[in-house]
């Protein structure tokens, strides 16, 4: 996932993201631990591409995205007050 992360620019917005469609499922969490509320439908049963079934309950959180803004939080806004000086 590290290698999907990328970003943006035009004008004054830049955007950082991961263009994979799975990636909104680690950063938050899915069923019962959920950030936000999930699937309490619990457990849940599923195929795997090889045919075999699988029961789960969910999968915990694994933020990526937002720590990474937090542990980056001055060097960014040292970076944007640098620009808008130029």
């Amino acid at each position: 996932m590290r290698r999907s992360i990328t970003h943006t620019v035009k004008d004054l917005q830049g955007i950082v993201y991961t263009p994979l469609e799975y990636a909104p499922y680690v950063e938050y969490g899915t069923g019962l631990f959920a950030e936000d509320g999930g699937r309490t439908d619990v457990p849940w049963k599923y195929k795997d591409d090889k045919g075999e079934w699988h029961t789960t309950s969910g999968q915990h959180p694994q933020p990526f995205m937002r720590p990474a803004i937090n542990e980056n939080r001055e060097k960014i806004l040292r970076i944007l007050k640098e620009g808008l000086r130029e």
